[in-house]
This record gives C-alpha cells, sequence and structure tokens, in this order.
C-alpha cells in the first residue's frame, strides 16, 4: 500500500469513528427525554393482559387493553394521538392464531373519523412498520387516506445505539432510499425485502412508545402501555396505566416534540387545561426517554436506603445487608441456579 493510500485509510478510518461518535452521543432533539411536574391524577386504572396454558397444554387468554384503548378512542371527540410502535400484521412464519389487533385498530379509529368529522386523529409511529420502506403499510396507509394525519419517526435525529455499524450505514446508506422490489427473505414477514432494508434493521434503533392521549369530555386522559397493536405479539403478557388530569397534556407535549423533530406540522393547538375542583391524593409524572432511568435509579435507591423491609432469600436478611453489586449476584445465582454465586 502507498504512502498515499495509507493515509486516505487512516482519514477514512478517522472519519467514520467520528461520525460514529458524534451519533453516540450527540444532542438529542428538544422536548426529547423530558421529566414533567408532579400532577394530580384521577380515575387511575391499572391494566393487565395475560396469556397461560392450562395443566392440559390449552392455551388460554384474558386481554383487556386494547378493549379499554378502543373505548377511549370511542369517546374522543376532539383530538385524539397514537403514538405506537409496532403497529402491523406481520408474523413470519409463525402458524399460530393471533388476534388481529392491527385490524381492530384501524377500524376502530376509522369508524370514529367517520362519526366525527372534525375529530383530530395524529397517528405517530416507527418506520420498522413498513420495513424501512420496504414493503408497504396496508393498516397505516388507510388510516392516512381516512383523513389521519400519519408521522413516521425520523430516526435519524437521534442516538446510534449500534455505532459500530450505524457509524459506517450513515456514511454508505442512507442516501440511498429504499424500494419495495424487494427479493431477499422477509424476517418478519411475508413480502420479500430489499438489501436496503435489511442494512437499515441493523442499526437497532426504534420509537418504542406505545402511548395514547385523548379528550375525555371536558377532560383528558392518556394511556401507556407495553402493548403493541402488533398481530404477532397480541398474546404478550403486557401491562397499561390510564390516568384523566393534566398529566394527560404533559404526556401530548411530549409527543408534539417526536412530531417536530420528525419535520411535520402539528396539526392541533396544545389544549389549555381547567384544574379539577377537587383535591385528588393520587399523583402521577410524566417521565420519557432516560428521565425514566434515572427516576428508577433514584427510586431503588432510596427504597435500599430507607426500606429495610424489603426482603430477599436465605441468607441475606434484607437489602441493606450486602452492596448493590452481591445482592444481584446473590439475586442472579439463586434464580439460575449457579453455585457459584
Amino acid at each position: 500500500m502507498t504512502p498515499v493510500m495509507k493515509r486516505f485509510v487512516m482519514v477514512l478510518l478517522a472519519f467514520v469513528l467520528g461520525n460514529g461518535l458524534y451519533h453516540g452521543l450527540k444532542p438529542l432533539p428538544p422536548g426529547i427525554s423530558a421529566a414533567a411536574p408532579m400532577r394530580p391524577v384521577y380515575g387511575l386504572e391499572f391494566l393487565a393482559d395475560h396469556t397461560w396454558l392450562d395443566d392440559k397444554g390449552e392455551r388460554h387468554t384474558a386481554q383487556v387493553i386494547f378493549d379499554r384503548v378502543f373505548e377511549l378512542i370511542q369517546g374522543a371527540d376532539r383530538l385524539l394521538v397514537l403514538d405506537m410502535c409496532l403497529f402491523n400484521a406481520m408474523q413470519g412464519s409463525v402458524s399460530e392464531t393471533h388476534r388481529p389487533l392491527s385490524r381492530e385498530l384501524t377500524q376502530n379509529l376509522i369508524q370514529r373519523m367517520n362519526d366525527r368529522p372534525g375529530l383530530v386523529v395524529v397517528i405517530i409511529t416507527d418506520p420498522f412498520n413498513s420495513l424501512y420502506g420496504g414493503v408497504p403499510a396496508p393498516h397505516l396507509e388507510a388510516l392516512e387516506a381516512a383523513g389521519a394525519h400519519l408521522v413516521w419517526t425520523d430516526l435519524s435525529r437521534l442516538r446510534d445505539p449500534n455505532p459500530i455499524w450505524s457509524a459506517a450505514w450513515r456514511l454508505c446508506c442512507q442516501w440511498l432510499g429504499n424500494s419495495t422490489s424487494g427479493w431477499l427473505p422477509n424476517p418478519v414477514g411475508a413480502e420479500p425485502v430489499t438489501l436496503r432494508t435489511c442494512l437499515a434493521m441493523l442499526n437497532l434503533m426504534a420509537n418504542h412508545r406505545k402511548t395514547l392521549v385523548a379528550d375525555a369530555g371536558d377532560d383528558w386522559v392518556a394511556l401507556v402501555t407495553s402493548a403493541n397493536p402488533h398481530d404477532a405479539s397480541s398474546g404478550h403478557v403486557n401491562t397499561a396505566v390510564v390516568v384523566r388530569g393534566k398529566a394527560a397534556l404533559d404526556l401530548l407535549e411530549t409527543e408534539t416534540a417526536v412530531i417536530r423533530f420528525s419535520a411535520r406540522p402539528i396539526p392541533f393547538e396544545m389544549p389549555a387545561y381547567q384544574d379539577e375542583p377537587g383535591q385528588s391524593r393520587l399523583q402521577a409524572q410524566i417521565l420519557t426517554e432516560s428521565r425514566i432511568r434515572e427516576a428508577a435509579l433514584a427510586w431503588f435507591g432510596q427504597r435500599w436506603n430507607n426500606a429495610p423491609e424489603w426482603q430477599v432469600s436465605q441468607p441475606y436478611e434484607t437489602w441493606e445487608d450486602r452492596s448493590a453489586w452481591r445482592s444481584v449476584q446473590t439475586w442472579v445465582g439463586e434464580t439460575l441456579g449457579w453455585s457459584s454465586f
């Protein structure tokens, strides 16, 4: 290799490494990783979906989360903002019969838009639902055709969780776009995909939010869940929380941040909130992205130091009896049966 070529290779490597470092540490768009104030909340609900096998090996499901989502949709008159990570019917080669959540959600939304022509509906979702432009997204396309405002999250504005690959991808591949004329096997569906889809999937980046905000009479209601309107995962165990009050508008404000950095106009004005006349004993705080981790660690740290009634299995009596690391080691060892812990 000639000296000129060596210098070129070194400059190229430095550029790739610098690109990866920047996109792994760059500032997030305004409004992301937010922590709202504590707010009084009303009508608190906890929901859970369960799937299990009985002693005969028969599968049973008990689902309430999306039934509640559909009720909130049918109660919206002015504004409904839905942010869902997975919103598709793709299930690969799995042969089990799943609940068609993507179709049910689409039908409920279109029905409500038809019933309430003045209702503003915003759907925020992740590009994975079209495999980054590699396959059609029929449910989302139907909603957009019916009048919903569809927002594809601009993942390029976020930090790279896989900078080793993404540093090179941002330089060589993201500019190539995509098309639905694929020829490679689809790992999650039936339609073939392009090489560009496969390369984009390696970035391991997504908008993982699953939220709903809607008006409910004179009030506002918010739902936060771990469940997706995704047929293949419709049998998963999931949970959700529903609250009413000003916290719902705090959540709505965080969703406007996603719309903004995805370069889409916000088709509504932030509503004003009329305080409830009474006082609530319950409070909630809207946290997003890294603020969730910070709050969780702070909460556990406080309990660690101030709650000796927390019990763990023998030989340690409380969390305070050993260091944090040793307690984690002990729990992992006892759970997995590793005697070396």
